[in-house]
């Protein structure tokens, strides 16, 4: 639906899913930041009429591979939008489909690229895109796996040996690729998403997310602040401020 341009990863963790901590919302209306109001893709759609469908993990890091962040951290894992309203019924099917999903992922570790979502409706971090597996490699050596690898060879076995290099990596080499690529968008376009000077900047702590939102104007919209994600399951929602 959205320029995949505006999708741009800021971060970059090596962490794990917390088993239990998948949750989903319903009912906010798209939101685009002002930088991308003017987007021909964008127009196309009935922006007022959308409202979001969107599902939550949170997630353990282990380290920090581009950026810094707490230790644990809440992601927007996926998003749908469409003009009808709430059914509980579709949210629980989604959970349902999302925990049977994420069962394969548990105790694993994934290398996790995020970045702020362009719906500036409910303030999160996306995952943007795919991920990389942490594995034991045929000679012991731990590697990390791009999630497509497997299928490339399933599907393009004469090309899998000559691209393999680029599906599975040594962590080291990994680790200086993802930093590598990082500095040379912030080269390129002087530490922002894209070349027009009008976009925002790459943001490398986690923690300044609200930040972002508050420079984009997300805070001064005429139907409230940005939500915030529901609560994990179990547990009481966080107090504003808390």
């Amino acid at each position: 639906m959205l320029e995949d341009e505006y999708r741009v990863p800021h971060l970059i963790l090596r962490g794990t899913y917390i088993p239990g901590t998948t949750r989903c919302s319903f009912g906010e209306f798209f939101r685009a930041p002002s930088y991308a109001e003017e987007d021909e893709e964008l127009k196309q759609w009935d922006i007022d009429t959308l409202q979001s469908f969107k599902c939550y993990i949170d997630l353990r890091v282990g380290s920090y591979v581009v950026g810094s962040g707490p230790p644990r951290l809440t992601i927007l894992l996926g998003e749908d939008y469409h003009g009808y309203g709430e059914d509980q019924a579709y949210i629980d099917m989604w959970i349902s489909y999302l925990e049977e999903f994420l069962k394969s992922f548990e105790g694993l570790e994934h290398f996790i690229f995020l970045g702020p979502p362009l719906d500036l409706s409910s303030e999160a971090w996306q995952l943007m895109g795919g991920y990389w597996e942490v594995q034991r490699g045929k000679n012991g050596t731990t590697i990390a796996v791009h999630w497509r690898r497997d299928l490339w060879a399933n599907l393009r076995g004469d090309d899998f040996h000559k691209y393999q290099h680029v599906l599975e990596m040594k962590l080291p080499d990994f680790r200086e690729a993802a930093r590598t690529a990082h500095q040379a968008r912030v080269a390129e376009y002087g530490g922002r998403i894209g070349a027009d000077p009008n976009l925002p900047m790459l943001l490398t702590d986690a923690h300044q997310l609200g930040e972002y939102y508050v420079n984009l104007g997300a805070y001064d919209h005429p139907d409230g602040p940005p939500s915030q994600p529901p609560p994990v399951p179990g547990t009481p929602p966080t107090p504003p401020g808390g």
